[in-house]
């Protein structure tokens, strides 16, 4: 895995505190836009307890339970989000 692009204001080293290895990076790094609300909230949805987007610690077995109402709730939601469009 490597960086391959920034949002503005945001630097490399404030990366590389983030991340557990050797980042490499791009010779050229990109800048992008921050996601905007209505995606953060699309996100958010797909991965109710930040296991993909990084906001929660590693998940364990007893948090299943957890996991699976919180997935359950957030695709009905959006389901019904989706059929009121």
């Amino acid at each position: 895995m490597y960086l391959a692009a920034l949002y503005p204001g945001v630097t490399v080293d404030q990366i590389r505190e983030q991340v557990e290895w050797d980042l490499k990076v791009a010779p050229q790094l990109m800048e992008v836009e921050p996601p905007t609300e209505e995606q953060v909230k699309v996100m958010r949805t797909f991965d109710p307890m930040g296991v993909i987007l990084g906001s929660s610690k590693q998940a364990k077995p007893e948090m299943f339970g957890e996991y699976y109402r919180k997935m359950k709730r957030s695709y009905t939601e959006a389901k019904q989000n989706l059929l009121t469009c």
